[in-house]
This record gives structure tokens, C-alpha cells and sequence, in this order.
């Protein structure tokens, strides 16, 4: 793959490389640093990349990888998952003031942070990222049937979560 090639295909890819860093380590800068990473040694690599029958499908495969890396490195330092993080955050902030303060993408976010991992990985490429079924059982590693299975029951659990949000738990 010629330089110029690998360019156009990361600048086509870095958004949504982000996007996807973000949501598995829960941090600005470390997905940052993890895209930063992962196209270094990509671009390392890119004379090898021909093989591959879709460079895109390889790259959320790749940045996939990358961060569960950075979340074992990261435990086996602190002990901690970055989702901990997040779950003591919640839990200090009163309900009222977390209704409050954040707007409602923020707090659909919250709650698709607050998914099973897979779940939370599907729903972020399939509605988020916008790739095809097809797409996010090769990034994934998994079938049809629970790709399909664990979209639905992440829309379910986020819709009933904002749903009781917004009714004030009075349902």
C-alpha cells in the first residue's frame, strides 16, 4: 500500500477509531493516545495491509484489540477497570442533580457506558459508528444471531433507563 493510500484511509477512519477508543476506555486522551498508537504501527506495517480484503473492517478489529490491551495494562497498574471509575462517579452525584446537569445525549451515553461490554460495543458501532451487521460480527468475532441479540437488548435497557429518567422513577 502506497503512503498516500494508508493517509487517505486513516484520515477516512481516525474519527471513528476515536469514537470507538473512547467508548471502550472511557477517556479522551487515552483514546487519543490509542488511535495515535494503532496508526503508527499500522503505518509501520502499511506494506503488508494489501492482504487484507477490508483495510476498514481490520482497522476497528485492530483498534478493538488495542484497547482491551490498555485495559489489561491499565488494571494490572491500578487494579481498577475504567468502568469503576465511571459507576463511583454516578454514585455521588444525587439523581436530581444528575437529571440536571446532563443534557440527554450525554445521558444516553452514560447509560451505554453502563452496558455489558459487548452489548455497549455493538450498540456504539451500529448506531453510532453506523457499520453494517456484517461489519460488527467481523469486528467483533461474533454470530448474526448475537449481534442482533445484543443490540436489542442494549436499545431495550437504555430506553427503559431514560424512560425511567425522565418519569422520575414514578413508573
Amino acid at each position: 500500500m502506497t503512503e498516500t493510500t494508508f493517509l487517505q484511509i486513516a484520515q477516512r477512519n481516525q474519527d471513528k477509531l476515536f469514537r470507538f477508543a473512547r467508548r471502550l476506555l472511557k477517556d479522551v486522551s487515552a483514546a487519543e493516545d490509542a488511535v495515535q498508537d494503532l496508526l503508527a504501527k499500522l503505518w509501520n506495517k502499511r506494506h503488508a495491509l494489501n492482504a487484507y480484503e477490508n483495510i476498514d473492517v481490520f482497522m476497528m478489529v485492530a483498534m478493538k484489540n488495542h484497547c482491551f490491551d490498555e485495559i489489561k495494562k491499565s488494571k494490572r497498574r491500578t487494579q481498577h477497570y475504567a468502568l469503576h471509575a465511571v459507576e463511583n462517579t454516578a454514585k455521588v452525584a444525587t439523581p436530581e442533580r444528575q437529571v440536571e446537569g446532563i443534557t440527554t445525549v450525554a445521558l444516553v451515553s452514560q447509560l451505554i457506558d453502563e452496558l455489558p461490554e459487548t452489548q455497549r460495543m455493538v450498540m456504539q458501532l451500529r448506531d453510532i459508528e453506523q457499520l453494517e451487521l456484517k461489519e460488527i460480527e467481523d469486528i467483533l468475532g461474533l454470530q448474526p444471531n448475537a449481534v442482533r441479540t445484543n443490540l436489542s437488548r442494549a436499545r431495550k435497557k437504555v430506553r427503559e433507563k431514560l424512560k425511567k429518567i425522565h418519569n422520575y422513577g414514578l413508573e
